[in-house]
């Protein structure tokens, strides 16, 4: 039973992500600058992102994510843990505030290096393996400030910082610091 449950968890996010990447593929067509499709890793997991420019300093960002999840009750002396992986969907709009400066000092710009302020908005589903965690999944709304660069013309780095809303399937909220690190290949 419980393995029909993941079976059918997965597939719906498998549609959802191919919904979501046939939107923004066919999302401004009249874009001035280039779409970014990265494959890459987080700090606890492997992530595919696709972004599109809609105007010359905003984007829409569509990512997927399985993340590995964990923790340890008590501290380091404490005796209960768990463990998981957990598939996760957002968008994110960004809004590249110093592009244009960027380019008038002749820095470099290629595949969106500049600083943006963006708002991440997902959806963490319930864990397609698990140990001793209980998690129904949760909806999360995260302001965040971050810049992207690249090193060479195939790996792109992104670092953000933000303060994360969470409502979980249980009706209760939280929030919290978030802080993220990703390291992408360019396809």
């Amino acid at each position: 039973m419980i393995l029909i449950s993941l079976l059918i968890n997965w597939i719906s996010f498998i549609r959802i992500n191919i919904l979501l990447f046939l939107i923004s593929a066919n999302c401004n067509a009249q874009s001035q600058n280039k779409s970014l499709s990265k494959l890459g890793i987080t700090f606890i997991g492997l992530h595919y992102s696709f972004e599109k420019q809609v105007d010359f300093n905003k984007s829409l960002l569509l990512s997927t994510e399985l993340s590995y999840d964990f923790y340890k009750k008590g501290g380091l002396s404490g005796d209960e843990s768990g463990w998981g992986l957990t598939p996760l969907l957002f968008t994110e709009p960004r809004w590249y505030y110093n592009l244009i400066e960027r380019q008038k000092n002749n820095r470099k710009t290629v595949f969106n290096a500049a600083n943006y302020l963006g708002v991440i908005i997902g959806y963490r589903f319930r864990p397609i393996v698990n140990e001793n965690i209980i998690n129904e999944g949760n909806f999360f709304i995260v302001p965040n400030i971050g810049f992207q660069r690249t090193i060479g013309n195939k790996i792109s780095i992104d670092p953000k910082l933000g303060y994360a809303f969470l409502l979980r399937g249980t009706g209760e909220s939280s929030n919290s610091v978030f802080l993220d690190l990703r390291v992408s290949f360019i396809l």
